[in-house]
């Protein structure tokens, strides 16, 4: 949510609306999987349709990792509307799994708890991309010899002849990001993935119970 636009805007010389706009197939992915996520959160649990979620996330995000300086946008469109509906099938379903082991007096204290920890991560993730990048494109304009100084300058819109010169090796750099934000996905497959399976052992004890108290 932060390299994307920010690709659009250095390296691609776009608006900050334009950039707004070909973000939006993202929202389109995770508004067309919310309510199918919720049927299935209902039907199979949260923990499975999160799992899923999060490997479809990581998957749609590698293409970003290969992006240039000529990459289609008629390409990336419907990459991020995968990744749209990864995210709205991961966030969502481990919520409501959140908020489905607490009693009722817990919901406040824990409304309050997971929106503390939704804000740290997203600050901690969004500084460490834009660190990331910052130093990808300082090495990469080095290694270009346009001269280590002007990774800083970059970051900011540049006039269009400086862009075309540089467009490439800030392309890459973006590129290289995009392979933090890959593995920062499937570092979250593994809370997803123990959450999953938490729940299915939950629901066979709840099903061997119940079957033993049929019998009793």
């Amino acid at each position: 949510m932060i390299v994307l636009p920010l690709y659009y805007q250095i390296d691609r010389g776009e608006s900050a609306l334009a950039a707004g706009l070909l973000m939006a197939p993202q929202g389109v992915g995770a508004a067309l999987a919310m309510p199918f996520a919720g049927k299935l959160t209902d039907r199979i649990g949260g923990g499975r349709v999160a799992l899923a979620g999060m490997i479809l996330v990581t998957l749609s995000t590698i293409p970003f990792a290969s992006i240039s300086a000529t990459t289609s946008f008629g390409f990336l469109a419907p990459m991020l509307v995968l990744r749209g509906i990864g995210i709205g099938s991961a966030m969502m379903p481990a919520m409501a799994a959140a908020y489905a082991t607490l009693t009722y007096a817990d919901v406040p204290r824990a409304t309050s708890a997971l929106n503390v920890l939704q804000r740290v991560g997203g600050s901690l993730g969004t500084a460490l991309l834009a660190v990331v990048l910052q130093h990808q494109i300082v090495t990469q304009l080095a290694g270009a010899g346009a001269g280590s100084g002007a990774g800083g300058a970059v970051l900011q819109r540049v006039p269009e002849d400086v862009r075309l010169r540089i467009a490439e090796p800030v392309a890459t750099a973006f590129g290289n990001t995009f392979w933090w934000a890959v593995g920062m996905s499937a570092v979250a497959i593994i809370p997803t993935a123990i959450l999953a399976r938490s729940q299915r052992r939950e629901r066979r004890a709840q099903v061997l119970a119940e079957a033993g108290s049929t019998a009793a």
